[in-house]
């Protein structure tokens, strides 16, 4: 179930919102410890901020939230449901709608409460910094570097100056006249390893009528609810 979370939570354009759904296919690849896992899904979304992704592999189940954090995640095989609220959920947190939706500049990190810190040129390169709103695990600033337009890398530092993460965001590509980028890799730091985390995005379809059926999902009445 974590390793479900972790991938929902983990996008200067606006784009008009001229569409009732759009599906995308999203595979996940993580190293650590040695250990490689996929993941693979189908995300389907609302401008309305309904999101339903459906993930495929390695177990068929549907996780439902909206821009709220109104989580439920739906077990096909076992019949069985669990909801949840929770901010970090919420479908606007969520790297395709920073880029799709017009807060690819700052991916989001002012409405997190995040401050500017400094900006500056480097190598042709845009580096801003910003400040989080609280103590958060160590964390004392994020570093955001940006190519013209496109940001590229985030990095997350301690007060040693010392990265908790980095992200690299890449292979550009036009989605909705919106530059979108189809790669994404995260490296996060622990004491004795490290994790490598490889997003991919592709196959973006808007407003196709056999998606319907699956953006309009809703968990089926008959699920028993755990608790």
């Amino acid at each position: 179930m974590n390793i479900i979370l972790s991938f929902l939570i983990s996008f200067t354009t606006c784009v008009q919102l001229d569409f009732d759904w759009v599906s995308f296919s999203m595979v996940k690849r993580s190293t650590t410890h040695g250990m490689v896992s996929r993941i693979d899904a189908r995300v389907f979304y609302k401008p309305s901020g309904k999101m339903v992704t459906h993930f495929i592999s390695p177990i068929d189940m549907y996780v439902l939230n909206n821009s709220l954090g109104n989580v439920e995640i739906f077990n096909t095989k076992e019949n069985t449901v669990v909801k949840s609220l929770d901010n970090r959920m919420g479908s606007r947190n969520t790297t395709f709608y920073y880029f799709l939706f017009g807060s690819s500049e700052d991916l989001g990190l002012s409405e997190a409460g995040f401050s500017l810190r400094e900006s500056r040129i480097e190598d042709m390169m845009l580096v801003t910094e910003y400040t989080p709103p609280a103590a958060m695990g160590g964390l004392e600033k994020v570093e955001l570097v940006s190519n013209g337009d496109h940001p590229v890398f985030m990095g997350y530092l301690d007060k040693d100056g010392k990265y908790l993460k980095k992200t690299y965001y890449y292979d550009y590509r036009m989605v909705r006249g919106v530059d979108f980028p189809m790669s994404i890799t995260e490296i996060d730091f622990q004491k004795n390893d490290s994790t490598i985390t490889k997003t991919t995005f592709s196959d973006f379809r808007f407003n196709v009528p056999e998606d319907q059926e699956f953006a309009d999902f809703k968990t089926p009445n008959t699920a028993t609810l755990l608790e």
